[in-house]
């Protein structure tokens, strides 16, 4: 079994919180849809990961994120 339809929602992280930014609605049986979803998971692109532990986000949660996973 598959799913053709859903949304694509985007989040951004900050140091104040977590906002939902755009929900974008995704039919994979329109080609307006599967042209969403190749731009979305088939291009190669990925945002950018960042990390910051928790301990250094209590004490500067603006200056504390770096590039990666942190792992």
């Amino acid at each position: 079994m598959s799913v053709s339809r859903g949304t694509l929602e985007t989040y951004r992280l900050a140091a104040d919180g977590i906002a939902k930014i755009a929900t974008t609605a995704v039919d994979l049986e329109e080609p307006q849809g599967r042209q969403r979803y190749e731009a979305a998971f088939k291009s190669g692109n990925r945002l950018p990961v960042e990390f910051c532990k928790l301990i250094d986000y209590r004490s500067q949660p603006a200056t504390c994120w770096r590039p990666g996973l942190g792992l």
